[in-house]
């Protein structure tokens, strides 16, 4: 299993929202879906795109039960039952920059490194025009 860098969105969101996002900051935008239910994860969606020269795919998630590394914080996050959507990179290139710039967008937290002790940190919401 290798590093990841991960972010939690802080409500349930559609997919779309993300992609039309990616479409309009990344180039060569390619969508699929894979219904996959394994317990609480229903549904994958995986978006792949060019960040510069570097292919990347983002998997994006809903229907995932938040960390208590979160939890346990209690700051107020709007949620749904606990429910939110995630999304993750492998760590290498710009994922800390493009998971941070997703998460200004929509408001969340990030884990930059998931193998390391640092976990999650919150990330304001800041949305583009």
């Amino acid at each position: 299993m290798g590093i990841d860098t991960r972010g939690i969105i802080a409500k349930r969101i559609q997919y779309e929202d993300i992609v039309q996002f990616i479409r309009k900051n990344y180039a060569d935008v390619d969508v699929s879906y894979s219904k996959v239910s394994i317990d609480e994860i229903e549904t994958f969606l995986f978006c792949k795109f060019k960040d510069g020269k570097d292919d990347r795919e983002l998997i994006i998630m809903n229907n995932v039960t938040v960390p208590d590394s979160i939890e346990d914080r209690h700051e107020e996050i709007e949620y749904e039952d606990s429910v939110y959507t995630s999304i993750s990179f492998r760590h290498r290139g710009n994922s800390v920059l493009i998971i941070t710039n997703i998460l200004k967008q929509f408001g969340g937290y990030i884990d930059e490194n998931d193998c390391d002790d640092e976990g999650y940190y919150k990330i304001e919401r800041h949305p583009q025009v």
